[in-house]
């Protein structure tokens, strides 16, 4: 966790956004077509991640949907 949070883990949605990036990446639809969607997640994983959907839609990989980071209270309340 230190490497992902140099500063501490995230107890806020405002503190987690320091290391948040969105980034736009390709997505084929089941029918073949490349559309661009938006996808919001930890800034030091993003190239890698844009990487992977870039090869995924260079061989046509159908992706229905693609969720990424989400800030969730926990349960406990800390």
């Amino acid at each position: 966790m230190k490497q992902l949070f140099p500063g501490g883990e995230p107890t806020s949605k405002r503190q987690m956004k320091a290391y948040l990036t969105t980034i736009r990446v390709p997505a084929c639809d089941t029918k073949g077509n490349v559309r661009y969607i938006k996808i919001e997640l930890h800034k030091d994983i993003a190239s890698r991640v844009n990487t992977c959907f870039e090869e995924m839609a260079k061989v046509k990989f159908p992706i229905r949907d693609a969720y990424s980071y989400t800030w969730r209270d926990m349960a406990s309340g800390t």
